[in-house]
C-alpha cells in the first residue's frame, strides 16, 4: 500500500465528512479541525501502541572528499552495526576506537577511497542532531544506509509523510473521524460505525507492527527447492535474510 501524505490524509477525511470537494468545500476552521484529528489519531495510535521510538532506516548522500555529516533530526538514538555503504550490505562500518584508528593510520591520515569505518559518532547539542565522520575520506558519491529510532512528531507540512508503518496511513482517516469528528455522522450511526470498526482494525494491525523497520528496503531472490515446502510455484519468492 502506498504511503499517504499529510495532504492526501486531509482530502480523504474531507470528502468522507463534508462530501464532494468540488460543491462543498470546508471552511478554515473545519480544516484546522481534520488537521487537528489527523494528529490526534496519529498521536493516539502512537501511545496505544507503544510506538514512543519508532526504527526506521534512512540514509545520507556521501559527497566526494567530505567527512562529516549530520544524520536525521528526529533521530534519537542509532541501531549498532547497521551502517553500510550502497552496494555492499554485508559490509558493515563500525564504531573505531582512538587505539583501532591508531593501529589503521588514521589518525592524521589522507588516505581516500570507500569508507571503511565510523571515524567519529556524538551527539552535538548545539546542533541538536547526531553527528557522524567516515574513514579514509570519501573519493566518490555514494550513500551512507543506517538504522536509528526516531521520535513520532506531529503532521503540519502538506507533503509530511505519516511516521508509522506505510500500510498504515489509511486507518488515520478513520482513527481522525472516529475519534474527533463523529458528531458530523450523528444522522448515520451506520457510516460512523464503519469507522469506528476499521480504526480499531488499524490499532490491532499496528501493535502486530511496532518493531518493524519503516523505510527498509529488501531484496527478493527465488527460493530454493527445499525452501518451498510444499509449494510447486517456481516463481515462488522470499524475503533474504
Amino acid at each position: 500500500m502506498p504511503e499517504r501524505t499529510f495532504l492526501e490524509l486531509q482530502q480523504e477525511v474531507c470528502w468522507n465528512v463534508f462530501g464532494n470537494a468540488s460543491t462543498t468545500l470546508p471552511t478554515t476552521n473545519e480544516l484546522d479541525q481534520v488537521k487537528r484529528a489527523i494528529n490526534h489519531a496519529l498521536t493516539e495510535m502512537a501511545n496505544l501502541c507503544n510506538m514512543t521510538s519508532l526504527r526506521r532506516e534512512g540514509e545520507v548522500p556521501v559527497v566526494t572528499g567530505q567527512t562529516k555529516y549530520e544524520l536525521p533530526e528526529r533521530c534519537v538514538q542509532i541501531v549498532q552495526h547497521t551502517f553500510w555503504i550502497e552496494g555492499d550490505s554485508t559490509r558493515r562500518l563500525e564504531v573505531m576506537t582512538e587505539q583501532d584508528l591508531v593501529r589503521l593510520g588514521a589518525r592524521g591520515s589522507n588516505q581516500t577511497g570507500t569508507p571503511s569505518c565510523i571515524r567519529d559518532l556524538h551527539y552535538d547539542a548545539t546542533a541538536k542532531r547526531w553527528m557522524i565522520e567516515l574513514f579514509p575520506e570519501p573519493s566518490e558519491d555514494d550513500t551512507l544506509h543506517f538504522q536509528y529510532y526516531e521520535t513520532p512528531s506531529e503532521l503540519s507540512a502538506d507533503g509530511d509523510i505519516p511516521p508509522i508503518p506505510e500500510n498504515l496511513h489509511n486507518y488515520l482517516v478513520d482513527g481522525a473521524i472516529a475519534t474527533r469528528l463523529a458528531t458530523y455522522f450523528s444522522a448515520d450511526r451506520q457510516m460512523l460505525q464503519s469507522f469506528l470498526a476499521n480504526w480499531g482494525n488499524g490499532i490491532v494491525q499496528a501493535r502486530r507492527m511496532k518493531d518493524i523497520v519503516l523505510g527498509r528496503r529488501v531484496q527478493l531472490r527465488p527460493s530454493t527447492p527445499a525452501e518451498d515446502w510444499n509449494l510447486r510455484d517456481p516463481y515462488n519468492f522470499r524475503l533474504l535474510p
